[in-house]
């Protein structure tokens, strides 16, 4: 078959879905990349793994309506173009708009992969209720258009099929985007001195302002303990201003690693992982990365981060926006340090049982009938199990 992959950032063609792109050209099936903004390295990158690359206009950020009428109209032009047997977008404008292009188009399979909620299904501001409403509309009337809705968690499942979003009978839920085993490889975590990482888009929903609270607490009574952040500056109207980022840093509460190209050597330099966010995740890779390296991890109870962990076994669940909670979990950390090898070891084995990204890109392509396994795995329900 001809496969068209949409994305909203070239850059997670190979690094979210790289595993998945190329289990698609091993079992035979002609494969077609499109995304906005991939760059002349990644498309040798991605034409070496097999893919063909398409181009398409679109803004990641914000909704102006002439803008998405050139992305409709675009990826229209792109479905005739290519013909493609099965359509798979992720992420809510390629999903949006290639759903009801492909419709269009008379692309005989469409399958929608939701990889969290995201801004707009926060409730904190009168923005993000604005924009959760224009979601919810787009997402009823493209979602009528797939055969097959993928979603990262039972919560974000749950919640559109009681929203009328989706159906139960053509919604899947998958292990987030797996993680690759062998590539996070696993290795006893350091506890001299006891250090803290977290890896995320400078947001403030993935809870990087309770971090630096908590660090700022912490490090008073815990003077040798380190707290590290990395990752890049969002456009995001929740992101972190440049100039609260530098107190951080300046106070010493933080030390900032920048954006990283591969983030496993700070996954081996912390001894525990923190994800405190209250933004919808569908599976927060990072998690799953550092699950792997086998790492504690403290996240909050909130979708798609609490599948991650089970709490006193391989990390520790807080509250979410709740500083003086996650300030007592990695105070547990600190003052107990034999725990992080015990819970790190639960962690990989988690990882192990759960999230490889073989048996994950399996069970997608098998309800997407585009590989043949024993048990007839499409027909499993639509829970995953």
């Amino acid at each position: 078959m001809k496969i068209l992959v949409l994305a909203s950032h070239g850059d997670s063609l190979l690094n979210f879905r790289g595993q998945l792109l190329a289990a698609l050209v091993a079992q035979g099936h002609q494969l077609v990349v499109a995304a906005p903004n991939i760059s002349d390295e990644l498309e040798q990158r991605l034409r070496l793994l097999g893919a063909r690359v398409r181009r398409y206009p679109l803004a990641r950020a914000g909704s102006n309506p002439r803008a998405d009428l050139v992305t409709l109209a675009s990826l229209v032009r792109l479905c005739a173009d290519e013909r493609p047997d099965q359509l798979l977008a992720y992420t809510i404008k390629p999903v949006v708009y290639g759903l009801i292009a492909a419709s269009i188009a008379l692309v005989p399979r469409r399958c929608a992969l939701i990889t969290g909620l995201g801004y707009a299904f926060g409730a904190a501001t009168l923005g993000q209720r604005l924009a959760g409403a224009v979601a919810r509309l787009l997402y009823r009337v493209c979602l009528r258009q797939a055969q097959t809705v993928f979603f990262q968690n039972p919560d974000d499942r749950a919640d559109f099929i009681a929203a009328g979003l989706a159906t139960a009978a053509r919604s899947v839920v998958v292990n987030g985007s797996g993680v690759d085993l062998v590539h996070f490889a696993a290795s006893i975590p350091p506890t001299a001195p006891v250090t803290f990482l977290l890896i995320a888009r400078l947001i403030r929903d993935k809870g990087i302002g309770e971090y630096a609270a908590a660090a700022r607490l912490l490090r008073k009574s815990h003077p040798g303990a380190r707290w590290l952040l990395a990752g890049p500056g969002d456009p995001n109207p929740g992101g972190v201003p440049p100039g609260e980022l530098q107190a951080w840093r300046d106070e010493g509460a933080i030390d900032y690693l920048g954006e990283l190209a591969d983030v496993r050597q700070a996954l081996a330099r912390c001894s525990v992982y923190v994800l405190p966010s209250y933004y919808r995740e569908g599976t927060p890779r990072t998690v799953l990365e550092a699950l792997a390296c086998g790492r504690p991890v403290i996240t909050t109870d909130m979708p798609g981060c609490r599948e991650t962990v089970a709490d006193g076994v391989n990390g520790l669940l807080v509250p979410p926006r709740d500083v003086q909670a996650l300030t007592a979990a990695m105070a547990t950390f600190l003052t107990a340090p034999g725990l992080i090898p015990r819970m790190g070891a639960e962690s990989r084995a988690l990882a192990e049982r759960r999230y490889d990204v073989h048996a994950v890109n399996r069970h997608m392509l098998a309800v997407m009938r585009l590989v043949e396994e024993p048990g007839e795995c499409h027909g499993r329900n639509a829970s995953g199990h």
